[in-house]
Protein backbone atom coordinates (compact mmCIF):
# COMPACT_ATOMS: atom_id res chain seq x y z
CA UNK A 1 0.00 0.00 0.00
CA UNK A 2 1.25 3.71 -0.72
CA UNK A 3 0.33 6.49 0.99
CA UNK A 4 -2.46 8.65 -1.09
CA UNK A 5 -1.60 11.67 -2.52
CA UNK A 6 -3.38 14.66 -0.70
CA UNK A 7 -3.66 18.45 -1.54
CA UNK A 8 -4.74 21.11 0.74
CA UNK A 9 -5.35 23.73 -2.07
CA UNK A 10 -8.65 23.02 -4.37
CA UNK A 11 -7.66 20.06 -6.80
CA UNK A 12 -6.91 21.01 -10.20
CA UNK A 13 -7.64 18.26 -13.22
CA UNK A 14 -5.40 17.12 -15.98
CA UNK A 15 -7.24 18.06 -19.36
CA UNK A 16 -10.35 15.98 -18.94
CA UNK A 17 -13.52 15.48 -21.04
CA UNK A 18 -16.49 15.73 -18.77
CA UNK A 19 -20.18 14.99 -18.59
CA UNK A 20 -22.88 15.68 -16.79
CA UNK A 21 -21.93 18.19 -13.83
CA UNK A 22 -23.11 16.34 -11.01
CA UNK A 23 -20.13 14.68 -9.48
CA UNK A 24 -16.69 16.54 -9.30
CA UNK A 25 -13.56 15.09 -10.91
CA UNK A 26 -10.34 15.66 -8.57
CA UNK A 27 -7.01 14.63 -8.20
CA UNK A 28 -6.12 14.41 -4.65
CA UNK A 29 -7.82 12.55 -1.61
CA UNK A 30 -9.70 15.10 0.91
CA UNK A 31 -7.69 16.05 3.80
CA UNK A 32 -10.51 16.64 5.96
CA UNK A 33 -12.00 13.52 6.89
CA UNK A 34 -10.85 9.66 7.10
CA UNK A 35 -10.87 7.62 4.15
CA UNK A 36 -10.72 4.06 3.94
CA UNK A 37 -8.52 2.22 1.47
CA UNK A 38 -8.48 -1.22 -0.47
CA UNK A 39 -5.15 -1.41 -1.87
CA UNK A 40 -5.57 -5.67 -2.59
CA UNK A 41 -3.08 -6.91 -0.84
CA UNK A 42 -5.20 -9.65 -0.02
CA UNK A 43 -4.61 -10.70 -3.48
CA UNK A 44 -0.89 -10.56 -3.91
CA UNK A 45 -0.41 -14.42 -4.06
CA UNK A 46 -3.10 -14.73 -6.65
CA UNK A 47 -1.55 -15.10 -9.97
CA UNK A 48 -4.19 -16.33 -12.43
CA UNK A 49 -5.76 -13.83 -14.81
CA UNK A 50 -9.01 -15.94 -14.67
CA UNK A 51 -11.61 -14.18 -12.89
CA UNK A 52 -15.37 -14.62 -12.33
CA UNK A 53 -17.57 -12.10 -11.82
CA UNK A 54 -18.82 -10.77 -8.54
CA UNK A 55 -15.91 -11.40 -6.27
CA UNK A 56 -16.20 -9.20 -2.61
CA UNK A 57 -12.54 -7.42 -2.29
CA UNK A 58 -14.09 -5.02 0.84
CA UNK A 59 -14.06 -7.59 3.74
CA UNK A 60 -10.93 -5.49 4.92
CA UNK A 61 -12.28 -2.19 4.62
CA UNK A 62 -15.11 -2.04 6.67
CA UNK A 63 -17.84 -2.37 4.11
CA UNK A 64 -19.54 -5.45 4.44
CA UNK A 65 -19.49 -5.58 0.61
CA UNK A 66 -17.20 -3.93 -2.37
CA UNK A 67 -17.79 -6.30 -5.37
CA UNK A 68 -16.07 -6.32 -8.23
CA UNK A 69 -17.38 -7.58 -11.65
CA UNK A 70 -16.49 -7.47 -14.70
CA UNK A 71 -18.76 -7.33 -18.18
CA UNK A 72 -17.41 -10.00 -20.26
CA UNK A 73 -16.51 -13.45 -18.89
CA UNK A 74 -12.80 -14.91 -20.44
CA UNK A 75 -9.40 -14.51 -18.94
CA UNK A 76 -8.50 -10.76 -19.26
CA UNK A 77 -9.52 -10.43 -15.61
CA UNK A 78 -6.91 -9.42 -13.32
CA UNK A 79 -7.10 -9.37 -9.86
CA UNK A 80 -3.47 -10.05 -7.94
CA UNK A 81 0.14 -9.23 -8.41
CA UNK A 82 -0.09 -10.47 -12.48
CA UNK A 83 2.41 -9.16 -15.18
CA UNK A 84 0.81 -6.85 -17.62
CA UNK A 85 2.29 -4.48 -20.08
CA UNK A 86 0.43 -1.09 -20.53
CA UNK A 87 2.78 0.58 -22.74
CA UNK A 88 3.27 4.48 -22.28
CA UNK A 89 1.21 3.65 -18.65
CA UNK A 90 4.47 1.23 -17.56
CA UNK A 91 4.37 -2.54 -16.94
CA UNK A 92 2.72 -3.55 -13.55
CA UNK A 93 2.59 -4.73 -10.90
CA UNK A 94 4.65 -1.61 -9.55
CA UNK A 95 3.68 -2.05 -5.65
CA UNK A 96 2.10 -5.35 -5.19
CA UNK A 97 -1.61 -6.52 -6.18
CA UNK A 98 -4.02 -4.67 -8.17
CA UNK A 99 -7.09 -4.89 -10.30
CA UNK A 100 -7.17 -4.81 -14.32
CA UNK A 101 -8.62 -4.99 -17.37
CA UNK A 102 -6.15 -6.34 -19.95
CA UNK A 103 -8.51 -5.80 -22.60
CA UNK A 104 -9.39 -3.35 -25.22
CA UNK A 105 -13.29 -3.54 -24.87
CA UNK A 106 -14.92 -4.33 -22.00
CA UNK A 107 -15.46 -2.96 -18.44
CA UNK A 108 -14.45 -3.81 -14.60
CA UNK A 109 -16.95 -1.75 -11.90
CA UNK A 110 -16.77 -1.86 -8.14
CA UNK A 111 -20.07 -1.41 -6.61
CA UNK A 112 -20.25 -0.62 -2.64
CA UNK A 113 -23.37 -1.27 -0.50
CA UNK A 114 -23.53 1.75 0.80
CA UNK A 115 -23.54 5.71 -0.45
CA UNK A 116 -20.68 7.03 -0.79
CA UNK A 117 -19.30 11.31 -1.08
CA UNK A 118 -15.90 10.22 -2.49
CA UNK A 119 -14.39 7.30 -4.22
CA UNK A 120 -11.57 7.21 -6.24
CA UNK A 121 -8.17 5.26 -7.33
CA UNK A 122 -4.44 5.18 -8.50
CA UNK A 123 -5.01 4.80 -11.82
CA UNK A 124 -3.13 3.77 -14.98
CA UNK A 125 -3.63 2.82 -18.71
CA UNK A 126 -2.38 2.05 -21.97
CA UNK A 127 -3.19 4.88 -24.38
CA UNK A 128 -2.96 3.09 -27.43
CA UNK A 129 -5.45 0.47 -26.16
CA UNK A 130 -8.46 2.36 -26.57
CA UNK A 131 -11.24 1.20 -28.73
CA UNK A 132 -11.55 3.19 -32.04
CA UNK A 133 -14.20 5.85 -30.98
CA UNK A 134 -14.48 4.51 -27.98
CA UNK A 135 -11.71 6.25 -25.33
CA UNK A 136 -10.80 5.07 -21.99
CA UNK A 137 -13.15 6.04 -19.26
CA UNK A 138 -13.80 6.33 -15.68
CA UNK A 139 -17.53 6.68 -14.37
CA UNK A 140 -19.08 7.18 -11.08
CA UNK A 141 -22.15 5.85 -10.58
CA UNK A 142 -25.12 6.20 -8.22
CA UNK A 143 -27.84 4.05 -6.15
CA UNK A 144 -29.36 2.13 -9.73
CA UNK A 145 -26.73 2.69 -11.70
CA UNK A 146 -26.95 6.19 -12.73
CA UNK A 147 -23.90 7.85 -14.43
CA UNK A 148 -23.19 10.86 -12.16
CA UNK A 149 -19.90 11.81 -13.93
CA UNK A 150 -18.03 9.99 -16.64
CA UNK A 151 -14.02 11.26 -17.24
CA UNK A 152 -12.49 10.26 -20.87
CA UNK A 153 -8.54 9.56 -19.93
CA UNK A 154 -6.01 10.72 -22.42
CA UNK A 155 -1.64 10.94 -22.10
CA UNK A 156 -1.92 12.94 -19.04
CA UNK A 157 -3.57 10.87 -16.96
CA UNK A 158 -1.31 8.31 -16.59
CA UNK A 159 -0.22 7.34 -13.41
CA UNK A 160 -2.56 9.32 -11.73
CA UNK A 161 -5.07 9.83 -8.75
CA UNK A 162 -8.55 9.84 -10.09
CA UNK A 163 -11.75 10.63 -7.49
CA UNK A 164 -15.28 12.12 -7.38
CA UNK A 165 -16.16 14.37 -4.65
CA UNK A 166 -20.19 14.39 -4.10
CA UNK A 167 -22.35 16.89 -1.60
CA UNK A 168 -24.50 14.06 -0.44
CA UNK A 169 -23.32 10.30 0.20
CA UNK A 170 -24.88 9.10 -2.97
CA UNK A 171 -21.94 7.38 -5.07
CA UNK A 172 -21.96 4.22 -5.32
CA UNK A 173 -19.58 2.50 -7.92
CA UNK A 174 -16.70 3.21 -10.22
CA UNK A 175 -16.57 1.57 -13.83
CA UNK A 176 -13.51 1.84 -16.18
CA UNK A 177 -13.98 0.75 -19.45
CA UNK A 178 -12.98 0.54 -22.93
CA UNK A 179 -9.02 -0.05 -23.08
CA UNK A 180 -5.96 -1.75 -21.13
CA UNK A 181 -6.41 0.07 -17.43
CA UNK A 182 -5.73 -0.87 -13.51
CA UNK A 183 -6.20 0.90 -10.80
CA UNK A 184 -4.95 0.47 -6.81
CA UNK A 185 -5.54 2.13 -3.63
CA UNK A 186 -9.33 2.23 -4.32
CA UNK A 187 -10.16 5.24 -1.41
CA UNK A 188 -13.29 5.92 -0.43
CA UNK A 189 -15.70 7.63 2.67
CA UNK A 190 -19.20 8.10 3.68
CA UNK A 191 -18.05 10.99 5.31
CA UNK A 192 -19.18 14.32 4.40
CA UNK A 193 -16.38 16.16 2.28
CA UNK A 194 -16.03 20.16 2.58
CA UNK A 195 -14.21 22.18 0.24
CA UNK A 196 -15.26 19.82 -3.02
CA UNK A 197 -15.33 23.00 -5.78
CA UNK A 198 -18.76 23.39 -7.02
CA UNK A 199 -18.61 22.25 -11.01
CA UNK A 200 -18.54 26.19 -12.37
CA UNK A 201 -15.98 26.76 -10.09
CA UNK A 202 -14.14 23.95 -11.07
CA UNK A 203 -14.74 25.29 -14.82
CA UNK A 204 -13.09 28.92 -14.40
CA UNK A 205 -10.39 27.44 -12.36
CA UNK A 206 -9.69 25.23 -15.79
CA UNK A 207 -10.03 28.07 -17.87
CA UNK A 208 -8.02 30.44 -15.77
CA UNK A 209 -5.01 27.66 -15.37
CA UNK A 210 -5.25 26.57 -19.41
CA UNK A 211 -5.90 23.44 -18.12
CA UNK A 212 -2.94 22.58 -16.25
CA UNK A 213 -2.96 19.30 -14.87
CA UNK A 214 -2.10 18.33 -11.56
CA UNK A 215 0.24 14.80 -11.43
CA UNK A 216 1.51 12.58 -9.54
CA UNK A 217 3.86 9.46 -10.49
CA UNK A 218 3.25 6.25 -8.91
CA UNK A 219 6.76 5.60 -7.19
CA UNK A 220 8.04 1.84 -7.72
Amino acid sequence: MRTPFRAAAVPLLSALSMTAALATPVNSVPIDVTTSVIDFSAYDAFTSPRLADGVNVGTDSGFESVLLNFSQPGDQHILGSVSMSLGFGGSWPQDGAYAGLNAATGSMSFTFERGLSFLGGFISFDPASESVGSPVTVTAFGLGGVELESVELNFTDVNNFLGFSRDAADIYGLTLSNGKIVIDDLTFTSAAVNGAPEPATLALVLASLGLLGATRRRQA
